[in-house]
């Protein structure tokens, strides 16, 4: 029994020592740099110095979780990162650089926020200093509202094209279409008001009047979508795009667009980015690409605030003078 209870104790000492005599891995917090175009991502981490030794080089892991801490240990081999999903490596001449460039669909990929960074040699298996680097990305490439997807009508065919970047795997955009039934809406739009953006955004989300079309992004090939869709000119359309997450897979990236019917030279109805808003015998013409009415109407508080206070100083120059002859 006495032995029992010995062995027992030895062997409950063990496994307390036991993490004594394995190094931690140290984590070093960093503020990576995120930096995007149409074509690749540049995800950069100033505290990392440039590698310089031979057959060295920074391994990146990106996660759904900061609490998921890859195992140093489980680096694989370069050659080999394709059975370990999560691992990323610069390429070519970068391969020592401390920053990653992405080419693929990252940017628009749900989740995987959290990246670690470790050194290490890249001999079969790799083999790594005990210190991981830790950062946070914030993905920014996302364009504000009517600047997230380009949509181009060619001899009656829908070509949608993405301003942020999606790797060279192809995917999907979903866009319906359908007139604007809503005065409300196109008055707004005309005026420049705060808000008209978003209030079409919700509006052709919700439509059920529309008629959905879906097309590979930057596909320009002669596919027809349109197929015999009916356009009235003169009238005004919605056309709101949303990316095909693949169950999830993918960020949810929507936009919305304002068509107009207009009649070629052949008397076709056809619809066209260039949109004409006759309210109360006065013309407004716009284009998709103007900036939101919301900054619009920023710059005038700031004049409007400009003017008042140069008056009150006017005003409290005057009465403290006032006596002076």
């Amino acid at each position: 029994m006495k032995k029992k209870i010995y062995l027992s104790l030895l062997y409950m000492i063990g496994i307390l020592l036991l993490p004594l005599g394995v190094r931690a891995t140290e984590i070093v917090e960093t503020t990576p740099v995120y930096e995007w175009d149409s074509s690749r991502i540049d995800i950069k981490f100033p505290e990392l110095p440039v590698i310089n030794e031979e057959d060295t080089r920074y391994y990146f892991y990106f996660t759904d979780k900061k609490e998921d801490v890859p195992d140093i240990s489980s680096v694989p081999h370069y050659d080999d990162l394709d059975a370990y999903p999560g691992w990323r490596i610069p390429v070519g001449d970068d391969r020592g650089n401390n920053t990653i460039n992405i080419y693929d669909s990252y940017n628009i990929l749900e989740g995987y926020e959290h990246v670690y960074v470790a050194k290490c040699k890249y001999i079969s298996p790799a083999s790594c200093d005990q210190k991981l680097y830790y950062g946070k990305i914030n993905k920014t490439g996302i364009p504000e509202l009517t600047k997230r997807y380009q949509l181009y009508f060619l001899s009656g065919n829908l070509h949608v094209l993405s301003q942020f970047a999606t790797g060279t795997e192809e995917i999907k955009a979903n866009t319906k279409i359908g007139i604007i039934n809503d005065s409300d809406i196109i008055n707004s739009l005309a005026k420049g008001e705060a808000g008209a953006i978003e209030k079409l955004l919700n509006y052709g989300k919700n439509a059920s009047n529309g008629t959905t079309f879906s097309t590979v992004l930057g596909d320009v090939g002669n596919n027809h979508v349109l197929g015999n869709y009916s356009v009235k000119a003169g009238s005004y359309y919605y056309a709101y795009t949303t990316l095909d997450t693949k169950n999830g897979k993918y960020r949810q990236v929507e936009d919305i667009t304002i068509l107009m019917g207009r009649n070629d030279v052949d008397g076709k109805a056809l619809l066209s980015n260039d949109v004409t808003y006759n309210i109360s015998d006065k013309a407004y013409t716009v284009s998709t690409s103007v900036k939101n009415p919301k900054t619009a109407d920023v710059n005038v508080l700031i004049c409007v605030g400009v003017a008042v206070f140069v008056f009150l100083v006017f005003l409290i120059s005057y009465k403290k003078f006032k006596s002076v002859k």
